[in-house]
């Protein structure tokens, strides 16, 4: 009899544990852990049952579920707990709030199309920042027609800290396409890839006269590696099992979005194709 009861019970701790919401970590800003000190990471689960803990007052914590959609929660200081120690305190099914909005995202030209500059960087939608995501390397194919041959010496395009004539870097053309790395994003030994920078990209042409300088855009990178990168897709697609191809990557842009800022989508489907399984 006693073995029946507690077979019973077995069953209903499982079914209410499987009635429980499960939530994948895909995003982490800061220092994020759960009560008994484990630090989070991306792919990790949560119940919504469960209270975690950030390190300070301006941490993110993105989590998805299979079913319901997009966890989105920011630690404040102001309105929630904070223990002794100075961490925040969040009670997951109190604070984690459900972020439905589909985010707007910016054409970029395909990937082998030569295209101008300014219509590449422009943002005419005021829905759009203007935060850039770069994935290691932006590689942007130019068109022959507007800006001819660059030769990196006389014909060049470079980054510059608006105001600022010093803090300057040439960026190279190669096979007609120009490159930004995160080294072009460093001047004077600061990283300007947090979002709350911005910076300028210009063309220079001295075979001109005047000499002919012209400003194309303004706006602010994030950088992020390849390695990162694959691993918030490969969270992300882990939150959504058995979920189809453009659910997945949709679900891809609007984090990438929400986070980071521009995308270019073609980049980011291509990685998906060749690189997640």
């Amino acid at each position: 009899m006693k073995i029946v009861q507690y077979l019973i019970i077995f069953i209903l701790c499982i079914a209410q544990l499987k009635g429980q919401d499960r939530y994948y970590v895909t995003y982490l800003k800061g220092n994020v852990k759960k009560l008994d000190g484990k630090v989070l990471v991306p792919g990790d689960q949560l119940l919504l049952s469960e209270n975690i803990l950030f390190d300070s007052g301006n941490g993110q914590l993105v989590l998805l579920n299979p079913e319901k959609g997009r966890l989105v929660i920011s630690a404040d200081a102001n309105k929630m707990q904070v223990n002794n120690k100075g961490n925040v305190l969040v009670v997951l099914k109190d604070y984690l709030k459900m972020n439905p909005k589909s985010f707007r995202l910016s054409a970029r030209g395909p990937v082998g199309a030569g295209i101008k500059l300014s219509d590449y960087f422009t943002v005419s939608n005021p829905e759009i920042n203007t935060h850039l995501l770069i994935i290691d390397s932006l590689v942007i194919p130019l068109n022959k027609e507007v800006y001819g041959i660059v030769d990196n010496k006389q014909k060049y395009f470079f980054l510059q800290i608006p105001d600022s004539v010093e803090l300057l870097n040439k960026l190279v053309v190669k096979d007609n396409a120009l490159t930004i790395t995160e080294n072009d994003l460093i001047f004077n030994s600061k990283n300007y890839t947090d979002l709350n920078e911005e910076i300028m990209l210009a063309f220079s042409d001295s075979t001109k006269i005047p000499y002919r300088i012209k400003r194309i855009a303004f706006f602010s990178p994030a950088w992020i590696s390849k390695k990162a990168f694959l691993k918030l897709m490969n969270s992300i697609k882990n939150g959504l099992p058995n979920q189809s191809r453009d659910t997945i990557l949709q679900e891809i842009y609007e984090q990438c979005y929400l986070i980071y800022g521009q995308l270019d989508k073609a980049e980011i489907e291509r990685l998906y194709d060749t690189e997640i399984k």
